[in-house]
């Protein structure tokens, strides 16, 4: 009798062992985070390197990456999607057997081109990707003209702003009292620094970016689209979707980054050199009296040369 039941009892552990090794997301830890392969790409004859953790979503396949990309025809890149690398969706879920479906991400990477200044926010001449502000600019520039056209077809019928299905994006700055601060934040890996900017998108997803400049006239972009169940957000559950994706997917790419730049590269010197202590804070709050009329009025400018000045006259 005992000898049948320890039979039985090996039995079910072989089962179980079989079982969890066809599961996507077992209840061991290891087997919560997928496996991570490094990737390369030639831009330019430059090497880009990242990490990229497989378990792709199999509902959404994509096209293989591209492996070597030319940069030298400037009016071919006018199509945002004409230096597009690779496109990939992950399935994110709760650890364990059964764990709920939280939702979905989507990584889409590709070098973009610095376009002609057209918003002409702060002045008209073209965007030196070497001032860290030249970035921020140019980078909202590319934002607008991603989104600006879906945001007017989707206004309602009266012409307002449709809150629920356009794309929002804060631009460069936001202003409290006197102070400005930065809409674009830092991104430092390996000794380099990018920049990182999110915006609000249809249906309660968000979409956060990253860019470093390769040159004058391109930078790369890596842009993640966090979409969470609907009924995963009706239960509050989207910050344990956002924080399980980037625990699990994001953050091991965005942390393995690295673009190798030409030895004599001005772009090289800066990214490399003092932007790695220029915060984006520090850039708009130096830059105050370029930014603060344009972007905010002659009162907010007035307001703003008050309090300097009081602070400058402070023992």
């Amino acid at each position: 009798m005992m000898r049948n039941q320890s039979v039985f009892v090996s039995g079910i552990v072989f089962m179980l062992s079989i079982l969890s090794s066809l599961l996507p997301f077992s209840a061991s830890a290891k087997d919560t985070y997928p496996v991570i392969s490094q990737r390369q790409v030639n831009i330019g004859g430059h090497v880009f390197s990242f990490d990229l953790p497989e378990g792709f979503s199999k509902d959404l396949p994509a096209d293989d990456m591209v492996k070597d990309l030319e940069i030298s025809s400037l009016d071919q890149f006018n199509d945002l999607i004409a230096g597009n690398i690779l496109r990939r969706w992950w399935d994110i879920k709760e650890p364990g057997w059964f764990g709920s479906d939280l939702g979905t991400l989507m990584l889409e990477m590709s070098v973009q081109r610095i376009h002609p200044n057209t918003r002409k926010r702060l002045n008209s001449e073209p965007y030196d990707v070497t001032d860290r502000l030249g970035i921020m600019l140019a980078v909202d520039e590319l934002v607008y003209r991603r989104y600006s056209e879906h945001n007017e077809e989707v206004r309602h019928p009266d012409g307002s702003w449709n809150h629920e299905l356009a794309y929002f994006n804060s631009g460069i700055a936001s202003m409290l009292g006197p102070t400005l601060y930065a809409a674009q934040r830092d991104h430092i890996v390996n000794g380099q620094s990018w920049l990182r900017y999110s915006i609000s998108a249809p249906h309660d997803a968000i979409v956060t970016s990253y860019a470093l400049p390769i040159n004058q006239s391109f930078m790369i972009e890596l842009t993640f689209t966090y979409a969470v169940n609907h009924g995963i957000a009706l239960q509050g559950g989207k910050r344990d979707f956002l924080r399980t994706a980037e625990d699990r997917i994001t953050n091991p790419i965005i942390n393995s980054l690295y673009f190798e730049y030409p030895k004599d590269s001005p772009v090289k010197a800066v990214v490399e050199g003092k932007w790695l202590t220029e915060t984006t804070d520090d850039v708009v709050r130096s830059r105050w009296q370029t930014i603060v009329k344009p972007l905010f009025g002659d009162e907010a400018y007035e307001r703003a040369l008050a309090e300097h000045q009081k602070l400058e006259h402070q023992p």
